[in-house]
């Protein structure tokens, strides 16, 4: 799966007109309100539909440091230590940022085929999405 938080083709507006805060589950909002919206979307593309303790102390064997790198863990530590968060599976809102992304690469010259390739999906698929999806 491409990971679409640190894939650099996305700015932070276009990412935040994704999941409105109004359709984010609470302890995503949390996390995204602490954390950001990049720290909110690497834990859900590595932790989505599950509950997730975090230690009060990170070694940097632990699995937040092999998914998330060493300072991210770190600030989850820091902010929620000693708690279980339970992360959202969130597919809708996975699936609207994957089809922004299509658009915006598309609009930046990338061929349907291309593009249908690196997200796995059918090349129709790919024009079921350009046609549907609209940036604002």
């Amino acid at each position: 799966m491409t990971n679409l938080a640190q894939s650099g083709n996305l700015s932070q507006n276009e990412k935040e007109y994704i999941i409105k805060e109004k359709d984010m589950p609470e302890s995503l909002k949390e996390i995204k309100e602490t954390l950001g919206m990049d720290a909110a979307m690497a834990m859900l593309q590595n932790f989505a539909g599950i509950r997730l303790f975090i230690p009060k102390k990170i070694n940097p064997t632990h699995l937040l440091c092999e998914r998330l790198g060493k300072e991210l863990a770190s600030l989850l530590s820091n902010h929620f230590g000693g708690e279980t968060l339970t992360i959202p599976r969130a597919a809708r809102a996975i699936r609207q940022m994957r089809n922004i992304e299509i658009t915006t690469q598309y609009d930046k010259g990338a061929s349907v085929r291309h593009l249908a390739s690196q997200y796995k999906l059918t090349e129709r698929q790919i024009y079921t999405i350009l046609s549907e999806t609209i940036l604002e």
